[in-house]
């Protein structure tokens, strides 16, 4: 028996973008109680490729990689300036649902110049340095910079 199990959760909360009935469980630490599992279970540590879609198995894991990295820059946008789904929309001719979409990490409908068609319409433009390596040597890197 694990620790978790048959425990009610101090804080149960929904998370945001997952759909109802999923809810994130919060456990305080209670140390370790006496469980031996605790103290002999051996955790077998696995180091990433550096692109979290590529390790999941994701079908197209560089072009997932890219919309998260220019969708969070442009979520940085929007919190910098302060700008509201309804006001980017105002300032930039964009539906404020993309905006909210690219919030949620709903990116399915976005390509990848739709994006950078959204920061540049946001003040900023892209610059895209890419290093590309065999898949036997390393895994790809891809490197973005946004300027203001």
């Amino acid at each position: 028996m694990t620790p978790w199990e048959n425990r009610n959760a101090d804080i149960a909360k929904p998370l945001k973008g997952l759909g109802s009935g999923v809810f994130e469980i919060a456990l305080p630490y209670r140390g370790n109680e006496g469980n031996a599992w605790m103290k002999t279970e051996k955790i077998e540590l696995v180091r990433g490729s550096g692109n979290v879609f590529r390790d999941l198995g994701h079908a197209s894991p560089d072009v997932a990689q890219m919309k998260a990295l220019f969708a969070a820059e442009i979520i940085k946008m929007l919190d910098k300036k302060a700008l509201s789904v309804r006001a980017a929309h105002a300032q930039t001719g964009i539906a404020a649902a993309d905006f909210s979409r690219i919030r949620n990490a709903d990116l399915s409908r976005f390509t990848l110049d739709r994006l950078v068609s959204i920061i540049n319409r946001l003040g900023s433009r892209v610059e895209v340095r890419v290093n590309i390596r065999t898949a036997a040597s390393s895994a790809a890197r891809t490197r973005l910079l946004v300027a203001s």
